[in-house]
Protein backbone atom coordinates (compact mmCIF):
# COMPACT_ATOMS: atom_id res chain seq x y z
CA UNK A 1 0.00 0.00 0.00
CA UNK A 2 2.83 2.72 0.63
CA UNK A 3 5.63 2.94 3.18
CA UNK A 4 6.54 5.82 5.25
CA UNK A 5 10.71 7.51 5.40
CA UNK A 6 11.82 9.64 7.86
CA UNK A 7 15.45 11.79 7.23
CA UNK A 8 17.77 10.25 9.67
CA UNK A 9 21.23 12.07 8.19
CA UNK A 10 21.83 14.95 10.97
CA UNK A 11 23.91 16.88 8.63
CA UNK A 12 21.25 16.97 6.07
CA UNK A 13 18.42 17.70 8.78
CA UNK A 14 20.82 20.91 9.71
CA UNK A 15 20.78 22.49 5.72
CA UNK A 16 17.32 21.86 5.60
CA UNK A 17 16.91 23.47 8.94
CA UNK A 18 13.60 20.63 9.52
CA UNK A 19 13.22 16.43 9.71
CA UNK A 20 11.73 15.71 6.48
CA UNK A 21 9.16 12.87 6.80
CA UNK A 22 7.53 11.46 3.70
CA UNK A 23 4.50 9.61 3.38
CA UNK A 24 3.80 7.27 -0.04
CA UNK A 25 1.16 6.01 -1.02
CA UNK A 26 0.74 3.39 -4.10
CA UNK A 27 -2.23 4.28 -6.33
CA UNK A 28 -5.25 1.95 -8.23
CA UNK A 29 -4.00 -0.93 -9.39
CA UNK A 30 -6.56 -4.36 -9.35
CA UNK A 31 -9.92 -4.65 -11.20
CA UNK A 32 -11.64 -4.39 -7.91
CA UNK A 33 -10.31 -1.08 -6.60
CA UNK A 34 -10.42 0.22 -10.19
CA UNK A 35 -14.35 -0.74 -9.71
CA UNK A 36 -14.35 1.24 -6.44
CA UNK A 37 -12.86 4.31 -7.45
CA UNK A 38 -15.16 4.60 -10.12
CA UNK A 39 -17.99 5.02 -7.31
CA UNK A 40 -18.22 8.95 -7.10
CA UNK A 41 -19.87 9.41 -4.19
CA UNK A 42 -19.28 12.48 -1.92
CA UNK A 43 -19.48 11.75 1.65
CA UNK A 44 -18.61 14.07 4.86
CA UNK A 45 -15.15 14.44 5.96
CA UNK A 46 -15.06 12.08 9.27
CA UNK A 47 -12.79 15.03 11.19
CA UNK A 48 -14.80 17.81 10.31
CA UNK A 49 -17.84 19.28 12.35
CA UNK A 50 -19.31 20.74 9.11
CA UNK A 51 -21.50 18.51 6.81
CA UNK A 52 -21.03 20.58 3.88
CA UNK A 53 -16.98 19.85 3.59
CA UNK A 54 -17.61 16.37 1.48
CA UNK A 55 -14.84 14.10 -0.14
CA UNK A 56 -14.08 10.86 -1.96
CA UNK A 57 -13.09 7.72 -0.59
CA UNK A 58 -10.50 5.64 -2.71
CA UNK A 59 -7.06 4.83 -3.43
CA UNK A 60 -6.71 7.99 -5.84
CA UNK A 61 -7.52 10.07 -2.74
CA UNK A 62 -5.64 8.52 -0.14
CA UNK A 63 -2.56 11.25 -0.12
CA UNK A 64 -4.64 14.57 -0.52
CA UNK A 65 -6.73 12.76 2.32
CA UNK A 66 -4.13 11.69 4.37
CA UNK A 67 -2.97 15.39 4.31
CA UNK A 68 -6.17 16.78 5.08
CA UNK A 69 -6.89 14.39 8.18
CA UNK A 70 -3.64 15.40 9.54
CA UNK A 71 -3.93 19.02 9.49
CA UNK A 72 -7.63 18.55 10.38
CA UNK A 73 -6.76 16.84 13.18
CA UNK A 74 -3.64 19.11 14.34
CA UNK A 75 -1.44 16.46 14.25
CA UNK A 76 1.07 18.71 12.57
CA UNK A 77 1.51 20.57 15.61
CA UNK A 78 4.41 20.61 18.07
CA UNK A 79 4.13 20.59 21.41
CA UNK A 80 5.19 24.65 21.56
CA UNK A 81 2.14 24.55 18.90
CA UNK A 82 4.99 25.54 15.68
CA UNK A 83 2.86 24.40 12.75
CA UNK A 84 4.64 21.62 10.64
CA UNK A 85 3.94 22.22 6.80
CA UNK A 86 2.44 19.62 4.51
CA UNK A 87 2.90 19.40 1.39
CA UNK A 88 1.27 16.88 -1.33
CA UNK A 89 2.79 15.65 -4.15
CA UNK A 90 -0.24 14.27 -6.26
CA UNK A 91 -0.06 12.39 -9.69
CA UNK A 92 -2.56 12.00 -12.52
CA UNK A 93 -5.14 12.53 -9.55
CA UNK A 94 -9.29 13.03 -9.84
CA UNK A 95 -10.93 15.70 -8.16
CA UNK A 96 -11.23 14.07 -4.53
CA UNK A 97 -14.07 16.69 -2.45
CA UNK A 98 -16.52 19.75 -3.46
CA UNK A 99 -16.07 23.32 -3.07
CA UNK A 100 -16.06 23.54 0.43
CA UNK A 101 -13.16 21.13 0.65
CA UNK A 102 -11.41 22.65 -1.12
CA UNK A 103 -11.78 26.30 1.03
CA UNK A 104 -10.83 24.15 4.08
CA UNK A 105 -7.86 22.67 2.36
CA UNK A 106 -7.26 26.44 1.81
CA UNK A 107 -7.79 27.39 5.26
CA UNK A 108 -5.70 24.67 6.47
CA UNK A 109 -2.52 25.64 5.05
CA UNK A 110 -1.54 22.13 3.33
CA UNK A 111 -0.09 22.93 0.04
CA UNK A 112 -1.09 20.88 -3.09
CA UNK A 113 1.39 20.09 -5.71
CA UNK A 114 -0.78 18.21 -8.66
CA UNK A 115 1.54 16.82 -11.87
CA UNK A 116 -0.94 16.15 -14.82
CA UNK A 117 -0.67 14.66 -18.20
CA UNK A 118 -2.96 16.65 -20.06
CA UNK A 119 -3.54 13.93 -22.48
CA UNK A 120 -4.66 11.76 -19.32
CA UNK A 121 -8.83 11.70 -18.71
CA UNK A 122 -8.73 10.57 -15.22
CA UNK A 123 -8.08 14.31 -13.82
CA UNK A 124 -11.00 15.95 -16.12
CA UNK A 125 -13.20 13.58 -13.63
CA UNK A 126 -15.44 13.50 -11.77
CA UNK A 127 -17.63 16.76 -11.74
CA UNK A 128 -18.02 16.69 -15.47
CA UNK A 129 -20.78 19.33 -14.99
CA UNK A 130 -19.95 20.87 -11.69
CA UNK A 131 -16.41 22.09 -11.09
CA UNK A 132 -13.55 24.83 -10.00
CA UNK A 133 -14.05 26.13 -13.66
CA UNK A 134 -17.71 26.91 -13.42
CA UNK A 135 -18.52 30.11 -12.53
CA UNK A 136 -21.44 29.33 -10.32
CA UNK A 137 -20.40 26.10 -8.38
CA UNK A 138 -20.74 28.08 -5.33
CA UNK A 139 -24.19 28.13 -6.46
CA UNK A 140 -25.06 25.00 -7.17
CA UNK A 141 -23.81 23.53 -4.29
CA UNK A 142 -25.45 26.23 -1.87
CA UNK A 143 -28.71 26.44 -3.23
CA UNK A 144 -29.03 23.37 -5.09
CA UNK A 145 -27.52 20.71 -3.36
CA UNK A 146 -25.95 18.94 -6.39
CA UNK A 147 -24.75 16.06 -5.69
CA UNK A 148 -22.04 15.87 -8.09
CA UNK A 149 -19.63 19.48 -7.69
CA UNK A 150 -15.92 18.17 -7.38
CA UNK A 151 -13.20 21.12 -7.68
CA UNK A 152 -9.57 20.85 -8.03
CA UNK A 153 -6.93 21.82 -5.47
CA UNK A 154 -3.69 23.36 -5.39
CA UNK A 155 -1.48 24.03 -8.09
CA UNK A 156 -1.37 21.89 -11.28
CA UNK A 157 1.61 21.28 -13.44
CA UNK A 158 0.79 20.39 -16.83
CA UNK A 159 2.82 17.68 -18.98
CA UNK A 160 2.21 16.25 -21.89
CA UNK A 161 3.65 12.87 -23.64
CA UNK A 162 3.33 14.36 -27.31
CA UNK A 163 6.67 16.59 -26.14
CA UNK A 164 8.74 13.49 -25.44
CA UNK A 165 10.87 12.20 -27.98
CA UNK A 166 11.17 9.06 -26.64
CA UNK A 167 7.69 8.26 -26.35
CA UNK A 168 5.04 7.26 -28.85
CA UNK A 169 2.70 9.88 -30.22
CA UNK A 170 -0.59 7.85 -29.24
CA UNK A 171 -3.48 8.43 -27.24
CA UNK A 172 -4.01 4.98 -25.80
CA UNK A 173 -5.51 5.88 -21.76
CA UNK A 174 -3.77 3.35 -19.66
CA UNK A 175 -0.37 5.19 -21.51
CA UNK A 176 -1.87 8.54 -20.98
CA UNK A 177 -2.26 7.88 -17.07
CA UNK A 178 0.76 5.33 -16.66
CA UNK A 179 2.85 6.82 -13.84
CA UNK A 180 6.26 5.78 -14.93
CA UNK A 181 5.48 7.80 -18.19
CA UNK A 182 4.60 10.37 -16.14
CA UNK A 183 7.75 10.66 -13.79
CA UNK A 184 10.07 10.83 -17.41
CA UNK A 185 7.90 13.66 -18.37
CA UNK A 186 8.90 15.23 -14.98
CA UNK A 187 12.20 14.34 -15.48
CA UNK A 188 12.39 15.89 -19.24
CA UNK A 189 10.43 19.04 -18.09
CA UNK A 190 12.48 22.53 -18.39
CA UNK A 191 9.38 24.94 -18.74
CA UNK A 192 6.14 25.68 -20.36
CA UNK A 193 6.61 25.88 -24.06
CA UNK A 194 10.48 24.27 -24.00
CA UNK A 195 11.91 21.31 -25.52
CA UNK A 196 12.21 17.84 -23.56
CA UNK A 197 15.75 17.65 -21.48
CA UNK A 198 16.48 15.05 -18.84
CA UNK A 199 17.58 16.81 -15.41
CA UNK A 200 18.97 13.15 -14.01
CA UNK A 201 19.66 10.95 -16.77
CA UNK A 202 16.39 9.00 -15.97
CA UNK A 203 16.43 5.46 -17.29
CA UNK A 204 13.59 5.33 -20.39
CA UNK A 205 13.89 1.62 -20.10
CA UNK A 206 11.16 2.32 -16.54
CA UNK A 207 8.71 3.57 -18.99
CA UNK A 208 7.94 -0.02 -20.98
CA UNK A 209 8.19 -1.77 -17.01
CA UNK A 210 4.01 -2.69 -17.80
CA UNK A 211 3.49 -1.21 -20.64
CA UNK A 212 4.18 -0.63 -24.48
CA UNK A 213 5.01 3.37 -24.41
CA UNK A 214 8.30 3.38 -25.80
CA UNK A 215 9.60 4.08 -29.31
CA UNK A 216 10.01 0.88 -31.35
CA UNK A 217 13.72 2.35 -32.11
CA UNK A 218 15.08 2.16 -28.83
CA UNK A 219 14.72 -1.56 -28.28
CA UNK A 220 12.89 -1.62 -24.85
CA UNK A 221 10.71 -4.70 -24.36
CA UNK A 222 6.99 -3.73 -23.63
CA UNK A 223 5.68 -4.92 -20.24
CA UNK A 224 9.03 -6.34 -19.27
CA UNK A 225 8.72 -6.60 -15.51
CA UNK A 226 8.05 -9.65 -14.17
CA UNK A 227 9.42 -11.48 -10.55
CA UNK A 228 12.40 -13.87 -11.59
CA UNK A 229 11.20 -17.60 -12.39
CA UNK A 230 7.87 -15.86 -11.82
CA UNK A 231 8.23 -15.99 -8.20
CA UNK A 232 9.19 -19.40 -8.17
CA UNK A 233 11.99 -21.13 -5.46
CA UNK A 234 13.97 -23.96 -5.06
CA UNK A 235 13.39 -25.76 -2.28
CA UNK A 236 16.14 -27.99 -0.72
CA UNK A 237 14.80 -31.27 -1.81
CA UNK A 238 15.38 -30.13 -5.00
CA UNK A 239 11.22 -28.86 -6.10
CA UNK A 240 10.38 -25.45 -6.97
CA UNK A 241 7.71 -23.88 -4.97
CA UNK A 242 5.77 -20.79 -4.28
CA UNK A 243 7.94 -19.65 -0.93
CA UNK A 244 5.45 -18.78 2.18
CA UNK A 245 4.79 -15.02 2.39
CA UNK A 246 5.66 -13.62 5.74
CA UNK A 247 2.69 -12.54 8.03
CA UNK A 248 2.46 -9.11 8.24
CA UNK A 249 1.23 -7.58 11.95
CA UNK A 250 -2.05 -6.36 11.43
CA UNK A 251 -2.49 -4.72 14.73
CA UNK A 252 0.86 -2.79 15.12
CA UNK A 253 2.00 -1.95 18.86
CA UNK A 254 0.66 1.39 18.42
CA UNK A 255 -2.77 0.90 16.45
CA UNK A 256 -4.39 1.16 20.45
CA UNK A 257 -2.67 4.28 21.01
CA UNK A 258 -3.79 6.03 17.47
CA UNK A 259 -6.75 4.66 17.30
CA UNK A 260 -7.73 6.49 21.23
CA UNK A 261 -6.59 9.86 19.53
CA UNK A 262 -9.17 9.34 16.64
CA UNK A 263 -11.88 8.58 19.18
CA UNK A 264 -10.69 11.60 21.62
CA UNK A 265 -11.04 13.73 18.51
CA UNK A 266 -14.22 12.14 17.30
CA UNK A 267 -15.92 12.63 20.52
CA UNK A 268 -14.74 16.51 21.14
CA UNK A 269 -16.25 17.52 17.63
CA UNK A 270 -19.37 15.69 18.79
CA UNK A 271 -19.75 17.34 21.69
CA UNK A 272 -18.94 21.19 19.66
CA UNK A 273 -21.61 19.93 17.11
CA UNK A 274 -24.28 19.32 19.98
Amino acid sequence: MGYVAVVTDDDEVRRLGRRDIVIAWRGTVTYLEWIHDLKDILHPACFSDDPSIKIESGLHALALLSAYDIAEMKLNFTNTMKRIPITVFSFSGPRVGNLKFKERRENLGIKVLRVVNVQDKVPKVPGVFANEKNKHQKYIEEKTSFPWSYAHVGTELELDHFNSPFLKPTKDISNAHNLEALLHLVDGYVGRGLEFCSATARDIALVNKSCDFLKDEYGVPAYWRQDENKGMVRSNDGRWILPERPRLDSHPPDTAYHLEQVLKFAAENTLKAV
